[in-house]
């Protein structure tokens, strides 16, 4: 189930809210400490106009995350008239308050009591443990949201959940980590998962309703439903989740794609193993460390040396490299010449660049490589010279400096960027900066969120064509679909693709 946080400052606000996603969600949580002023608020008015949902009624302090720094007693005293005025589905009381005339008002009413606990620095070893603990009485609910800060502390969470499979629990993960647990909420065995409006964040690493339902179907989501996603720091900004559960959908697959940040790949195998993820999309910065942990890479992958793509099988993880065929299929229709004896120019050294370097000579292309430290530059031309069985002069190499800007007039046919710059935390950036275009260049860059960045609006300004990177994330998904599904990935709505970096 999805409930929706209702954190306005007026219950009136609220209704707006609650009305506006209604079609998303299975009932709210009121926050009447986000309230401006919750005792001159008519809570039974506001009952009489709500539309048949459960609500969920909590009054947070400050150091559970809460906005009511009132005496205990006064907040019980608020407490009790706000029971008493509406019919309230669950109250939450923390574990460590001492609130029995809230407790027996509340079961009076045929309220259940949501006994919580808040750990914003971490989680806790013992957590089943901990969770089992907090249920007083039959009825109660325990609900535990805790803040992971590695794929250890998200492992943790999903060892707590499939340790109390079939005890009926709230177990979310908070912040960047913990995303996941609010996407796999039913998958994990949660009761429910909180979603916000969309306009706020009244929690670390809440998604709005529409998102949970509509991307990531949430209430659609059972034992049997398969688990792909996409690994990467920073990665909840993706739109790779966006293709490819509207692809599931449209298929009727039983599936969900899910982002997981993470630190390392070595740390987030047994997360993997644990929740049963069958295949993954690879982004910066693990695209080559991944590689030493698969038993399997086709040749594409060895020679760029990069791996975007995973499938889990029985004998390992098999990794593939689906960048470089997306990258050249926009230049089809740029080209129909094709791309034999161009000059082309790529900036940068990483697996993107190695993808768009080993596509370009593939098709015959000459290449220059630019890098802020030429040292990388180097080698990655030297691989790729050595890789194709041709001298080292094939790919020529320099820094992003006067020597690199004089060499790039001769290569400006078309100019890739394929680093990060241009996309959070980096939008301000231009990775040519200082360097002026003619009008003649095609400007290509692989970042797609924002989709216009400053390199393709200073191309513009000049007049020069320019390849945006959402072409090239639909172009790589097509394959990576079907590996992970066996399925033909369809064409998908191009507002789908706008947003963050794959």
């Amino acid at each position: 189930m999805i409930f929706l946080v209702l954190s306005g400052p007026s219950l009136e606000e609220n209704l707006k809210t609650l009305n506006q996603c209604r079609n998303h969600i299975d009932g709210a949580e009121l926050r009447a400490d986000f309230l401006d002023n919750p005792f001159a608020e008519d809570i039974a008015g506001f009952f009489r106009r709500l539309p048949g949902l459960p609500l969920i009624l909590t009054l947070r302090r400050p150091r559970d995350g809460g906005r009511l720094a009132l005496p205990e007693d006064e907040r019980e005293r608020l407490f009790l008239r706000c029971i008493n005025a509406g019919d309230f589905r669950y109250v939450d009381i923390e574990e460590d308050a001492h609130l029995p005339a809230v407790e027996a008002r509340a079961r009076e009413k045929g309220a259940q009591i949501i006994r919580s606990f808040h750990d914003f620095e971490g989680v806790p070893e013992d957590l089943a443990a901990r969770v089992r603990s907090l249920a007083r009485q039959e009825g109660d609910i325990p609900k535990a949201a805790v803040m992971p800060k590695s794929c250890r502390g998200l492992e943790r969470i999903i060892d707590a959940a499939r340790e109390l499979s079939g005890f009926k629990k709230i177990l979310l993960g908070m912040g960047e980590y913990g995303f996941a647990t609010r996407a796999l909420a039913a998958k994990l065995g949660s009761y429910l998962t909180f979603a916000s409006s969309g306009e706020e964040e009244p929690a670390p690493g809440l998604v709005s309703a529409k998102t949970l339902d509509e991307v990531y179907r949430c209430r659609k989501q059972g034992p049997e439903t398969r688990v792909f996603g996409i690994i990467g720091r920073p990665i909840l900004h993706s739109r790779s989740p966006h293709i490819h559960n509207a692809a599931y959908a449209r298929l009727r697959i039983d599936a969900v794609y899910v982002p997981f940040h993470i630190d390392s790949v070595q740390s987030f195998l047994p997360v993997m193993k644990k929740l049963g993820v069958r295949g993954l999309s690879v982004t910066s910065p693990f695209k080559e460390d991944i590689m030493p942990f698969c038993s399997h890479l086709e040749d594409a992958a060895k020679i760029i040396g990069a791996c975007n793509t995973v499938v889990s099988g029985d004998e390992g993880l098999w990794g593939y490299n689906t960048d470089a065929e997306g990258f050249l299929a926009p230049l089809v229709e740029r080209f129909p010449g094709g791309l034999s004896g161009l000059n082309a120019a790529v900036i940068g050294a990483g697996g993107a660049a190695r993808s768009a370097v080993y596509a370009l000579m593939s098709s015959g292309s000459n290449v220059l490589v630019l890098n802020r430290t030429k040292a990388r530059a180097e080698k990655l031309a030297k691989d790729m010279a050595l890789s194709f069985g041709e001298g080292q002069k094939s790919v020529l190499y320099a820094g992003l400096d006067r020597e690199g800007f004089l060499l790039l007039d001769d290569y400006r046919g078309l100019i890739v960027n394929a680093t990060t710059l241009g996309m959070h935390p980096h939008e301000d950036e231009d990775p040519l900066a200082g360097h002026d275009f003619r009008g003649d260049e095609t400007l290509y860059d692989m970042v797609y969120s924002p989709r216009e960045t400053l390199f393709l609006k200073r191309a513009a300004l000049k007049g020069c064509s320019r390849v945006y990177g959402e072409e090239m994330l639909l172009a790589q998904a097509h394959r990576q679909f079907f590996l992970h599904t066996g399925e033909s990935l369809h064409t998908v709505p191009a507002h789908g693709a706008h947003g963050g970096k794959t």
